[in-house]
């Protein structure tokens, strides 16, 4: 992606688009799935979504070791680890949620510790929506419904992080991609209409896509929390019932910690 931006901490055109096509042939890989497999429910697509980004994430190691090197620059290893609990609590009760529960189907945890450059920690909450089927001659919806217990997880999410997002799963038929929005706009657009629902339009419009939001928002530290009680409690295994239930750790380093 030749006319790629210098949009992150690193500022390397080149390594960002190593970093932004590793992210991108994931995301091609989801939607191949998502044609198929569209009925399955979002846990399953997260699942799916969490497992493809951290295997081609990995991947750009070598690669971006040997650029770097060539530039005689600091060599930098991206390793990304997924963790996941079961998908439902005692009960049939959704992992994430109860009113002690994260309220989230994601977390994203971002680690980085490259001296001289950036050293930080934080995490991002992502709740996953999909839009549904109709009936009738439309087929699909027209928007994603926030109501009740929908809605008051909205608002739970929001009060353990401002950071939180949502994840908009979006059916390859309409030619739509799949795009993530602050949940803050959120809870806005769901306040405008007294239908509770967030219309596909806006979606369209003001959402970013998978592999924008995950180096700009996530690697490049645009978004996440560094609430550290929030942050130790998604990385110590939370009990069923409390999730996030998938956790995708991301840490960027330097050559000689650890990393092969």
């Amino acid at each position: 992606m030749p006319d790629l931006r210098n949009r992150t901490w690193l500022g390397d055109a080149g390594v960002e688009s190593l970093w932004h096509g590793a992210i991108e042939t994931a995301v091609r890989e989801f939607t191949d799935y998502l044609t198929s497999q569209y009925g399955q429910d979002e846990h399953e697509h997260a699942a799916v979504l969490a497992d493809g980004l951290a295997r081609h994430l990995n991947t750009t190691n070598a690669i971006v070791s040997q650029w770097l090197r060539q530039k005689q620059a600091l060599p930098l290893f991206v390793n990304a680890s997924v963790r996941r609990l079961p998908k439902t609590a005692p009960g049939d009760f959704a992992q994430e949620g109860g009113p002690g529960g994260i309220q989230a189907d994601l977390g994203m945890l971002m680690t980085c510790d490259v001296p001289g450059m950036m050293k930080a920690q934080r995490l991002t909450l992502i709740q996953a929506k999909k839009l549904r089927r109709v009936e009738g001659p439309e087929r699909w919806g027209t928007g994603f419904p926030f109501k009740g217990k929908e809605y008051t997880q909205l608002e739970r999410l929001l009060l353990l992080s401002q950071q939180a997002h949502y994840l908009f799963f979006i059916s390859p038929d309409l030619g739509c991609p799949s795009l993530v929005l602050p949940a803050f706009t959120v809870k806005d657009s769901c306040k405008s209409a007294a239908a509770q629902s967030v219309p596909l339009s806006v979606v369209r419009n003001g959402g970013v896509s998978i592999a924008d939001f995950m180096l700009h928002g996530i690697i490049g530290l645009w978004t996440g929390d560094e609430n550290e009680k929030l942050i130790a409690k998604c990385k110590e295994g939370c009990e069923i019932g409390q999730g996030p239930r998938i956790m995708i750790e991301i840490r960027i380093s330097s050559e000689g910690e650890g990393h092969q």
